[in-house]
């Protein structure tokens, strides 16, 4: 890594290749997410510039390294290793992308709000003070009349 990165690659990949007799190499590089102008994330390695299934963060080690699996056509996904068993297995990209999907659809949901939600207690305070008006309007015209009823009744004895 140069000394002008400035984290353009933070993540760490430890990558399990797979061979065609069976057996696995193990490399290490540098990751990054791209996001496309659709919104789509897409993460890529820095040798080679091959893509690689979406990551969430949260399988992210303390360390900031994932764990990949590459088989022999070039394909990547994730591996969940568990420390206190050995036991290590892939995980289905496309439970990642739905994930990644689901997440995306609950930001978009609350970041372009919609006009009610925007202003709709406006329109509620408004709608309350206007019907708070009319009731004193009718109540102080129906206490007038009543005032010029009295008035003529008491004219009148």
């Amino acid at each position: 890594m140069g000394i002008f990165s400035f984290g353009k690659w933070p993540v760490t990949a430890a990558i399990f290749n797979e061979r065609a007799d069976g057996g696995w190499k193990f490399e290490t590089d540098k990751i990054r997410r791209v996001t496309k102008k659709s919104g789509e994330e897409e993460w890529h390695r820095r040798k080679g510039n091959h893509l690689i299934p979406p990551v969430l963060y949260k399988y992210l080690s303390n360390n900031d390294v994932v764990v990949l699996k590459a088989d022999k056509t070039g394909n990547y996904s994730r591996m969940d290793v568990d420390v206190e068993s050995g036991v290590i297995k892939g995980v289905d990209t496309d439970v990642t992308n739905w994930i990644i999907y689901a997440l995306n659809k609950r930001r978009k949901q609350f970041e372009n709000p919609s006009f009610f939600a925007r202003y709709g207690h406006f329109v509620a305070t408004a709608a309350v003070l206007i019907g708070v008006g009319v009731m004193i309007y009718i109540g102080i015209d129906k206490l007038i009349e009543l005032w010029s009823v009295g008035n003529i009744i008491c004219n009148c004895a």
